[in-house]
């Protein structure tokens, strides 16, 4: 958990070398910053873990001032603000064996690691995160197809990933392109940052979002698609892309999801992958901001 706190302090005069420092109650943790405006006594501190503090306003080795105390309560975990929206799928992806995916979504069906042996165990990639699945250009995994909106619906999808080296093909995040019943990929272009969109019955449509990550680069993706064909991509809760495309059905009544490969076989995916979610609304910007935020990962 973290937040953020600012203030000014109320010594006139030249403030010379005066800090703030701020002193953790419960842990004796201390953070202190030089005023960012000595002009006005401007102060602010960010990345706090939530608790009580006492503050105080140090002016060349002496104290004139303390303020205090402040109580920051910090953001929700993660995880459970992302529960707070209802995924219909939310894979943590911190298993340590077998093939079984762990669907954390209350009620939810679990999913299946498929395509050779799987790399459990990455180091986490993001504040708070826990250990990850290494997926590589062979594994994948397999969703059921129970957890897809139904035909006509919005729904919004969510990955917090950490790319690694280009490897030759798209790199396939989330996919709903079987042969047999050919509909959405959202993936990275080739050799590329770009992320896109691709929606496929009838006229192929996209919304390309250009350098958006790089290789090596973390950061938590999102996708919504409303019911009149609305398409927005956000990368750290930060809108990246938008267009409209002719709604379609983005969900299944059997052939169900794959994470980090194509459902045809090819279009492999080569990154580290921490969270993965799908809901069955079009999430609003606010909600993805606030996932960003509570993930440390908002920009």
């Amino acid at each position: 958990m973290a937040n953020a706190l600012s203030g000014t302090t109320k010594i006139g005069g030249t403030l010379g070398q005066t800090r703030v420092t701020l002193v953790n109650t419960a842990t004796n943790a201390v953070v202190s910053t030089t005023l960012s405006d000595a002009s006005t006594g401007a102060w602010s501190f960010t990345g706090l873990a939530a608790g009580m503090y006492d503050g105080m306003c140090l002016k060349d080795g002496y104290k004139p001032l303390v303020h205090g105390p402040f109580y920051i309560s910090g953001f929700a975990s993660f995880s459970a603000e992302v529960l707070s929206d209802n995924p219909t799928w939310y894979g943590r992806h911190n298993e340590t064996s077998g093939t079984t995916v762990i669907n954390s979504a209350p009620g939810g069906t679990n999913g299946t690691y498929g395509g050779g042996a799987v790399t459990f165990g990455a180091p986490a990639i993001y504040p708070g995160g826990a250990p990850c699945w290494d997926l590589n250009s062979s594994t994948y995994a397999q969703l059921p197809a129970n957890v897809l909106p139904p035909p006509g619906s919005e729904m919004t999808l969510e990955l917090i990933v950490k790319r690694k080296a280009d490897i030759s093909g798209y790199h396939q995040l989330i996919d709903r392109d079987p042969f047999s019943e050919r509909l959405w990929q959202w993936r990275f272009e080739s050799g590329s940052p770009d992320l896109n969109f691709i929606k496929i019955p009838s006229t192929v449509q996209t919304q390309l979002a250009a350098g958006v990550l790089a290789a090596s680069g973390t950061a938590i993706l999102a996708v919504t698609v409303d019911s009149s064909g609305v398409v927005r991509q956000y990368k750290n809760g930060v809108q990246v892309g938008t267009a409209t495309i002719t709604a379609t059905n983005y969900g299944s009544s059997s052939n169900g999801i794959w994470i980090g490969r194509r459902m045809a076989g090819d279009n492999q995916g080569n990154y580290f992958c921490a969270e993965s979610l799908i809901y069955p609304v079009a999430l609003s910007a606010s909600r993805i901001l606030a996932h960003a935020q509570a993930a440390e990962l908002s920009t």
